[in-house]
């Protein structure tokens, strides 16, 4: 993860001019800066913000919101953090704390063919197979919403893309 380096700065002194230093060493095109405003992180407080302006003053105009970068970096799960379970009439879907999900076809009147809903016009695919939810825990934005026992769809996707 690239070369790292640790800045001593004496108790009491402003972190400021040392950050500059850095900026003119490496001259970043643009300097994420969290202002907060958002669920993902609570940002600099206003005092903050003002002393890190009167501190890099000729820096500023390469400011912008590290929303993105932020929200961009927590997104990114690795294949070792997503896990997919298929197993019979059951589907789950893991993601580390985040998204805890399990549904289960409903039996049709063939043991061999589940109840499903075909031709329709939903927008991911004409074919539905209905389902229901037995364990379904989504963690985001400091909430749990738990949708257990609730209804749930699974639908083929042609991943194909449009048809030329």
């Amino acid at each position: 993860m690239g070369q790292q380096e640790v800045l001593a700065i004496p108790r009491g002194e402003s972190v400021w001019p040392s950050v500059a230093r850095l900026f003119e060493r490496f001259a970043p095109e643009a300097i994420a800066i969290n202002r907060g405003g958002g669920p993902i992180s609570d940002g600099l407080s206003s005092t903050q913000y003002e002393r890190m302006q009167d501190g890099l003053a000729d820096w500023m105009d390469r400011t912008v919101s590290s929303a993105e970068l932020v929200s961009e970096w927590l997104s990114i799960k690795t294949p070792a953090e997503v896990e997919i379970m298929r197993e019979g009439n059951k589907r789950g879907l893991y993601i580390g704390r985040k998204i805890s999900g399990e549904i289960e076809m409903i039996d049709g009147a063939s043991p061999d063919h589940p109840v499903m809903i075909s031709n329709s016009k939903y927008w991911m695919g004409p074919d539905i197979i209905a389902a229901k939810g037995l364990k379904s825990k989504v963690r985001d934005y400091g909430r749990v919403w738990d949708f257990n026992g609730m209804s749930a769809e699974i639908c083929p996707i042609d991943w194909k893309g449009p048809k030329p």
